[in-house]
């Protein structure tokens, strides 16, 4: 099979035939294998956001250069996310050629949303909520957060995707939007992977808790089963409280970034004499 036969084996659209475009256009695509071309080439449109990133990535960076594509891992059946490995070469002596490696969501960088709710009453936050539940890639039961991947539904709009979830996952039946605070971008871990994806809180008054449901069951079949968990505000705190024991890496940001606006407020530190 030729790049020609692959281009032309499935109908793209225009947007997908400029992303292929532009990954021809790299010297280091074109020194790859033609085996890892061509599935690259043939990824379906839902991971356009991945192959987008890639066909925008510098020739060089860091002090390496790329040199080819070694082997790229796409998992059978569904596609959640990709592995890539390249061949890359020292730009200085003594030029040594190694490899880098990478893990991206099949949606790119900004693979989707991932946030909080808070509750409010006279003016002040008394509780979060957040989830509980098993995670596959651990294999235990871990503090959660709602949110997900960013789907063509959204109009690929991080803010209707957290929107969602929160029905989806929360049992919400509705959420003001006007009150949806965005808390911006977060690389999750950029020594692994390329994956951004942006913060948000909403918050509900007290009134509208009743849209709440504790026992709401998730029929996403791809969800884990997990619990809704709603925390007085005062119980962040601390030793044993959940902004030490949420092991989330996106809810220690969450808080940072809602302290730092003044929309969490920080207990009056002591320090043993």
């Amino acid at each position: 099979m030729t790049l020609q036969d692959s281009q032309t084996k499935q109908e793209f659209s225009a947007a997908r035939v400029a992303i292929n475009n532009a990954l021809r256009a790299h010297t280091w695509f074109e020194r790859s294998d033609l085996s890892e071309k061509v599935r690259l080439l043939e990824l379906p449109e839902s991971c356009n956001g991945f192959l987008d990133h890639l066909s925008k990535r510098p020739k060089t960076g860091g002090g390496v250069e790329l040199i080819r594509i070694a082997h790229v891992l796409i998992p059978p059946g569904a596609i959640f996310g990709i592995f890539i490995n390249f061949e890359v070469k020292q730009i200085n002596p003594p030029h040594n050629t190694y490899f880098y490696q990478y893990f991206s969501w099949k949606q790119g960088p900004l693979s989707g949303a991932k946030g909080v709710v808070l509750i409010r009453s006279g003016g002040c936050i008394t509780h979060l909520i957040c989830l509980h539940g098993f995670s596959f890639a651990t294999g235990t039961d871990v503090f959660g957060l709602p949110g997900g991947f960013m789907e063509e539904d959204d109009a690929f709009r991080a803010d209707m995707r957290f929107l969602t979830e929160l029905f989806e996952e929360m049992g919400f039946d509705d959420v003001p939007t006007n009150d949806l605070i965005d808390l911006g971008l977060v690389h999750a871990d950029p020594g692994l992977t390329n994956n951004c994806p942006r913060l948000f809180a909403a918050v509900i008054d007290m009134d509208d808790v009743s849209q709440l449901n504790l026992h709401h069951t998730n029929l996403d079949r791809f969800e884990m089963s997990r619990k809704v968990i709603v925390v007085p505000a005062e119980k962040l705190w601390g030793e044993r409280g959940l902004i030490e024991l949420h092991t989330h890496g996106f809810f220690g940001v969450i808080a940072a970034r809602l302290i730092n606006r003044g929309i969490l407020s920080v207990p009056c530190p002591t320090i043993a004499a």
